[in-house]
């Protein structure tokens, strides 16, 4: 956790209410109380208060808390499972889960049962933000199954369901048997013209240089941060993040008083006293592992190895005093690893590889990987290794969420995408029954796009697709996948606006003097700025701008600018018309605009024939080149119920003109006015119809001037 310098200030609260309720059957239930936080001065004028209520809905849940702000509310859940058992060292047994509800938008689900959808990405990584903004404030020794669930109850054209669903989640947390090391709290802050604005509206988010979420606990210390930024100096950062923590703080009291409220007797595991197998664990292995951890010859491989070995060699003598307690003997020693390690780097300042703390794996990097692809990069930090290729296509490729996605605000058009691939092999290990994308995946995915997506040009022509497959990995992949795509993205020809490169930090701090050595939230950003600078400098050496000219590979993208009736031709009927020029020549054509078609060929000669067919298919006779009003003389082909049909010329196309065209009044047949096959009649020449392109053609208003004449020769008469 980090802390941060200054001081917050005191929330806004209001009253806790308090009515007893009770079911239909009599049973007596929890107190229906809530607590209302009203919006700090770093909030827009007129914003909501946050309300937290409990004990109204899901009552046989251990806990259940509902926040809203305005008309928006997301109920968190949580409900236990007692253990008696010994958690896994580490490992917390929690399990979190966000997902949308069309209802809670007032809408049907468009799928084919029409049933609630099922978790969309956008929902798993709310999943992941909601979990690591709790998971660090459950005590190690929990053993208990925690099942944590929220879900949209009603959502707002400018609702923040995220902050919604973390402050609710963490409420319950606090108000459950599950005992808590601290209280934590979610914000939302945009930079907007330089300056924090917190809990923004959508259209604030839309205008602002970066949308931060953090998430804070007691003592103004940060658990959690996640933000999508424009290119921000750190001097505007960390005032947003200062203004964050301000507004924490205000709802951490508040969760704190409706805890004091409405809180259960926490359950609390029998304390289990560890310090006699410590004290033998670390005698029998203690100067073993220091040898091991201090040895910079060892690799990933070896060094886990060779710490496995160690254990290996005590076991058996600890079993003869610990038996039956294998497990926890194996959650111990990995427990006195951690600290060995952290001991270590605390007195040294050296790593268990010999570098310095602020020194980097050896860097390897190779461009234009294979020749074929667009653009690809493989960048070697140590022993993390990520292959980066990079795949342009129409803007028709583009993602395009669903109708009710693009309502609760989760997911946009996206015309650039960064998948992350994370396989057994690149830690040497077997992965069964794996079926698509897992969590980790995508949120390091979501993570190395931020970092790449505000460098590409909205005007950029190409969807792009960066592929970011890690090879290797010892560490920091996602950030390494940041450098392979953005020398991908070099490689393929893309404009970048700069160079991009991401780089990890980590914390240590010493056990018994935690607020002595730590790193300052704004010394780490200065840190990681000095390496990014440095790595940016590295990458340059191998290719410092974008290839002035595609390859053969990259396909051929032009727009077309077609009238309305001409595009009607090409996509009418199912599109058979364009579809069947795809076939023959491989060219795929969209709509672009009102106005315009885009082409996109695999190379320059497809490109010219598909235009070819399309001018063959949509070209207009010489017969139709006639100037809008003139009279023309046409010959009758065709006589029909509701009509003519004419041809300007012997060989050419025919025209069909309706009934009320024909005469200045109404005719029930071309009969009745002596029209029939073979008679050559005059037309006015109206052009064409600039939706349908249908020809237009009339007599209506020759009718009536032949009509006018007779009656005044009859008057002169």
């Amino acid at each position: 956790m980090w802390r941060r310098i200054g001081s917050s200030s005191a929330p806004c609260l209001r009253g806790v209410q308090k009515r007893k309720a009770t079911t239909s059957s009599g049973y007596s239930a929890s107190i229906d109380q809530s607590v209302c936080i009203d919006s700090g001065a770093d909030s827009p004028s007129g914003a909501p208060a946050l309300e937290l209520r409990t004990g109204h809905l899901a009552r046989f849940a251990d806990a259940a808390v509902v926040a809203s702000r305005g008309e928006s509310a997301v109920l968190a859940t949580v409900v236990t499972k007692a253990s008696n058992g010994v958690g896994a060292a580490g490992f917390t047994p929690l399990t979190v889960d966000f997902r949308q509800s069309a209802a809670a938008v007032g809408k049907i689900p468009t799928n084919y049962l029409r049933r609630e959808m099922g978790q969309s990405d956008a929902d798993i990584l709310i999943s992941r933000i909601i979990d690591r903004s709790v998971r660090p404030l459950i005590p190690g020794t929990v053993a208990d199954q925690i099942q944590l669930q929220c879900k949209p109850l009603a959502t707002e054209d400018d609702a923040d369901p995220v902050t919604l669903a973390v402050n609710a989640a963490s409420a319950a947390l606090q108000i459950s048997p599950i005992p808590m090391l601290a209280t934590s709290a979610a914000v939302r802050v945009a930079i907007v013209d330089g300056k924090p604005l917190v809990n923004p509206t959508r259209a604030a988010l839309r205008r602002a240089s970066a949308d931060l979420l953090l998430t804070g606990a007691d003592d103004a210390r940060t658990l959690m941060i996640e933000m999508d930024g424009k290119e921000i100096r750190p001097e505007a950062l960390e005032e947003a993040m200062d203004a964050a923590l301000r507004e924490v703080d205000r709802v951490i009291r508040g969760i704190a008083r409706l805890a004091d409220a409405a809180g259960k007797e926490k359950r609390i595991a029998a304390a289990v006293d560890h310090s006699k197998l410590d004290a033998d664990l670390a005698e029998l292995c203690g100067m073993q592992l220091e040898f091991v951890l201090t040895d910079s010859r060892h690799d990933k491989i070896s060094r886990d190895e060779a710490i496995k070995a160690v254990l290996a060699d005590a076991l058996p003598a600890l079993l003869q005093s610990y038996t039956d307690l294998q497990d926890t003997i194996r959650a111990r020693y990995s427990t006195l690893v951690k600290k060995t390690l952290r001991s270590l780097i605390l007195r040294s300042s050296l790593r268990c590889d010999g570098r310095g703390i602020d020194e980097f794996r050896p860097i390897s990097i190779q461009v234009d990987v294979f020749k074929k692809l667009h653009g690809s990069a493989l960048f070697q930090r140590g022993q993390t290794q990520v292959l980066s290729t990079c795949t342009f296509d129409s803007p028709s490729a583009a993602f395009h969420p669903d109708s009710i996605a693009q309502l609760l605000g989760s997911q946009r058009k996206k015309s650039f995408m960064l998948h992350y691939e994370f396989p057994g092999y690149a830690t040497n290990e077997i992965t069964v029954g794996r079926a698509g994308l897992n969590r980790r995946e995508l949120g390091h995915g979501a993570l190395a796009e931020k970092g790449l997506k505000h460098l590409v040009s909205p005007a950029f022509p190409f969807c792009v697709r960066l592929a970011c497959q890690v090879l290797e990995s010892n560490g920091s992949s996602s950030m390494a996948s940041v450098c392979a795509g953005s020398m991908a993205l070099l490689d393929a020809g893309v404009p970048l606006k700069a160079q991009a490169a991401g780089v990890a930090i980590g914390l240590i701090t010493d056990e018994q003097a935690p607020d002595e050595k730590y790193e300052q939230l704004h010394e780490s950003i200065v840190r990681g700025q000095s390496a990014i600078d440095r790595l940016v400098r590295r990458q340059d050496e191998e290719i410092a701008r974008p290839r002035e000219q595609f390859k053969a590979s990259v396909p051929v993208l032009e727009s077309l600018q077609l009238e309305t009736y001409k595009r009607g031709i090409l996509f009418k009927g199912g599109a058979m018309a364009a579809k069947q020029i795809e076939v023959e020549t491989g060219v795929k054509i969209s709509l672009d605009d009102d106005t315009h078609v885009c082409l996109t060929a695999p190379n320059r000669e497809e490109m010219e024939r598909a235009k070819t067919m399309i001018k063959e298919l949509t070209a207009e006779s010489d017969e139709t080149q006639i100037e809008f009003g003139k009279m023309i003389s046409v010959e009758i082909v065709a006589v029909h119920d509701g009509g003519i049909s004419v041809k300007i010329t012997p060989n050419g196309k025919a025209y069909y003109v309706a009934n009320k065209q024909l005469h200045s009044t109404p005719i029930q047949h071309p009969s009745a006015i002596g029209l029939k096959v073979g008679d050559r009649v005059t037309m006015q020449w109206l052009g064409r119809d600039s939706t349908t392109g249908a020809v237009r053609m009339s007599r209506r208003t020759l009718q009536g001037a032949a009509g006018a004449a007779s009656n005044a020769f009859k008057r002169g008469k």
